[in-house]
């Protein structure tokens, strides 16, 4: 995954690559995010918070099993969490790195290197995709993080299953399990047909009328699940119970994709945030990325 070192002064994308309306770069969102926050170093197992007192060098052997055995739980978790968006991130400003040498290449003259130039242009073509792709991951993770970070929430980016990959899958010690699907069709707004029973988009500038998004995201999502709980049973837990535990299955539109108008019926019933209660074979919930948080928020506290 990882293509290299990152490259120097390359933390802003030339104005002269082109991005398509599917998977676009949000707007503003130019640099990679950083990971700001370290995962704190591991705890003295034989610290107390008194050492002059006999009772700290008496401790129970409950509290001496249990207290420390969680505090590296939660650091275990948070490490994992951030060398994964590490990971992502380096490999983002690898592709970045690629992806302005290939404008360099295409601003040179010539007969020949007009041929150069659309050759590399089909060549960074696929790294322009997947570098749109981790500039919806990182930001996401990132957040995630920064509300979750101290609730040993666990995150697995792109798990890779039989009908594509997974974007996000978040578990948390509370049996709460959340798959995510990241999402955009450039700066468009987002509605669902029940007639249809599929989403549909308006561009909001240039093109006109009202279009069918081709990709059934919401059957890829179900497909994702049927997939994960049989070939990676794990993700769930070790017992039967937990396998069989509901799975939070959330579409949300990344970059300048939003959420249209739509039926008042299909909105959840909560002033905490907007989202649609999408049902088919099992429900889905669309919304807007910016809602991702405080949705997975609004669903511990009303599952708690």
């Amino acid at each position: 995954m990882i293509l290299g070192a990152k490259p120097a002064n390359h933390y802003q994308i030339n104005a002269t690559l082109s991005h398509s309306k599917e998977e676009p770069v949000e707007r503003g969102s130019n640099f990679l995010p950083s990971v700001n926050s370290t995962p704190p170093s591991k705890p003295s197992l034989h610290q107390t918070d008194n050492p002059s007192s006999s009772q700290g060098n008496h401790l129970s052997s409950k509290a001496a099993d249990t207290k420390p055995a969680d505090s590296l739980n939660r650091i275990a978790h948070r490490t994992k969490n951030y060398e994964a968006l590490q990971e992502l991130t380096v490999e983002a400003e690898g592709l970045l790195g690629f992806s302005m040498d290939t404008a360099f290449c295409n601003m040179k003259p010539g007969f020949i290197n007009d041929l150069i130039s659309k050759a590399a242009g089909l060549l960074a073509e696929l790294p322009l995709r997947r570098y749109r792709k981790l500039m919806q991951l990182c930001p996401s993770i990132e957040k995630l993080l920064q509300e979750f970070g101290s609730e040993e929430v666990e995150i697995f980016p792109e798990i890779k299953t039989g009908h594509g990959d997974l974007d996000l899958f978040v578990r948390f010690p509370s049996k709460q399990y959340f798959a995510i699907a990241l999402r955009a069709v450039g700066y468009a707004a987002i509605t669902y047909r029940e007639d249809k029973e599929a989403l549909y988009f308006k561009y909001l500038k240039g093109a006109k009328g009202v279009k069918r998004w081709n990709i059934d995201h919401l059957k890829d999502l179900s497909d994702q699940e049927f997939w994960i709980r049989k070939n990676e049973k794990e993700l769930f837990g070790t017992s039967a119970r937990d396998v069989r535990r509901p799975l939070t299955k959330i579409l949300a539109l990344a970059g300048e994709t939003q959420l249209g108008k739509n039926s008042e019926h299909l909105y959840l019933d909560t002033n905490e945030v907007k989202a649609l209660a999408v049902q088919r074979k099992s429900t889905t919930y669309v919304m807007e990325e910016t809602e991702l948080v405080s949705f997975i928020r609004y669903w511990l506290k009303k599952h708690a």
